[in-house]
């Protein structure tokens, strides 16, 4: 009988830990069920934000699109504009080299005030300088602040200047006056 007992209490003993062992399987497969439910919870919001990002992209792409179509059109006002200023600069050097030809020189001097020189008018002497300073005041009227040599008829062709803007004219003149001298 002591066999049999023991034989029981051993049935007992495997009963019991197969018992523990099917709770702690239990408890396994359910905390398998709430991890595995976290993860598909976890799936679930990366696809909604993988939703959102992609249409968030797309937003990105057709702005990028409509930029690098504005950017395309700055680009080519930007080489227009560099082409007509290269031609404006090029004609303007040409003018100057064309006035120096002719003994003219402009000189920024100060702030809105210009000095032009006059060579090749005296015969006997081409180097020889007949120069002015001009300057434009704030109501925008020209004055000449220093005349060598001194002309005569300067307050007149200022009062044509200032009131017909017609500097080449001035110019003009100024040099006929200066050649009227020698």
């Amino acid at each position: 009988m002591m066999a049999a007992s023991m034989e029981a209490e051993e049935q007992r003993l495997v009963l019991s830990n197969l018992i523990v062992k099917k709770r702690r399987v239990a408890v396994e497969k359910e905390k398998e069920n709430l991890e595995g439910n976290t993860l598909q919870k976890d799936l679930q919001n990366i696809r909604v934000k993988c939703d959102e990002l992609g249409t968030e992209v797309e937003l990105l792409q057709t702005a990028q699109r409509k930029e690098a179509v504005i950017l395309g059109a700055k680009e080519e006002e930007i080489a227009r504009l560099t082409a007509r200023n290269t031609s404006v600069l090029a004609e303007l050097q040409k003018s100057l080299s064309f006035y120096r030809k002719f003994g003219l020189n402009f000189e920024k001097v100060g702030n809105q005030k210009l000095r032009l020189t006059f060579t090749l008018i005296d015969p006997r002497d081409h180097a020889r300088e007949f120069w002015f300073y001009l300057h434009v005041n704030g109501h925008d009227q020209y004055r000449v602040d220093e005349c060598s040599p001194p002309v005569e008829e300067l307050p007149s062709l200022l009062a044509t200047l200032n009131s017909t803007n017609d500097f080449a004219t001035f110019v003009i003149s100024m040099r006929k006056a200066f050649k009227q001298m020698v």
